[in-house]
């Protein structure tokens, strides 16, 4: 997909949406789940799906509950963001990220 042969990975595509399906069905929460389903949106094409997930997902997983995921869940963000064409958006959302301090190890 990501090399963009959509229409040669239709049928992975279409399974790893059921097998999504199912997870976030028996965990509605789970912000992992929702942003793979993001990709798998953006692969069919289903932009704003991808988009709502995406944010779903950061936004159950906030950089100031955990910043290591939080931060994880904003960089997937962004990606998704700027694959869906909403590259203004990206930017804000990387934004965000680089104006986080960190700790130099």
């Amino acid at each position: 997909m990501l090399a963009g042969d959509t229409a040669g990975a239709q049928d992975e595509i279409e399974q790893v949406r059921a097998l999504l399906e199912r997870r976030l069905s028996d965990r509605p929460d789970d912000g992992f789940a929702m942003t793979q389903m993001s990709w798998v949106n953006l692969a069919l094409n289903r932009k704003a799906d991808a988009l709502r997930l995406a944010q779903q997902g950061t936004d159950l997983n906030p950089i100031e509950k955990d910043a290591p995921t939080g931060a994880a869940f904003l960089t997937a963000l962004a990606e998704i963001q700027a694959r869906a064409s909403q590259a203004g958006e990206a930017v804000k959302t990387l934004g965000r990220l680089l104006s986080i301090p960190a700790v130099r190890c």
